[in-house]
């Protein structure tokens, strides 16, 4: 299914900004699976720990920092944050691009994300787990 520019831009975007972070010893990937217990979901874009070449034979077990966009799939994307969640991936971003938000989620415990905040345009979030990765959401929106 063709993606729309409302899910890519945000995607690409948060793509370059992360690259442009220079976040050491990590990997940044666009739709590359991750194997959790019992799911291999493939999220927009993730960001994890060591080399391309450490995943030549295997697909990362975890993520620092997972993002999903979601434009018409906010019901099923938000079932993959509970995978996330029970996975322990420690920080999860959900981008809902029509409303110009995103909620992030950290501090998995029990199988859910203990504590979630919304932020919205005219606002700057920053990655808990990446705290170089600070991002004005007037730039993704």
């Amino acid at each position: 299914m063709s993606k729309s520019s409302l899910h890519e831009f945000p995607v690409q975007e948060l793509y370059l900004i992360f690259l442009q972070a220079g976040l050491a010893e990590c990997l940044i990937r666009k739709e590359g699976p991750l194997t959790l217990a019992g799911s291999e979901p493939e999220p927009d874009l993730s960001i994890v720990r060591g080399t391309n070449a450490d995943y030549r034979e295997h697909h990362p077990q975890t993520a620092l920092l997972v993002v999903e966009v979601a434009v018409s799939s906010e019901a099923s994307d938000r079932e993959m944050i509970k995978a996330y969640a029970e996975a322990g991936v420690p920080e999860c971003w959900l981008v809902l691009a029509k409303r110009q938000e995103i909620e992030r989620c950290t501090r998995p415990s029990g199988g859910v994300y203990t504590q979630c905040r919304v932020f919205g345009r005219g606002e700057e979030i920053q990655a808990e787990t990446l705290p170089s990765v600070k991002i004005q959401m007037d730039r993704l929106f």
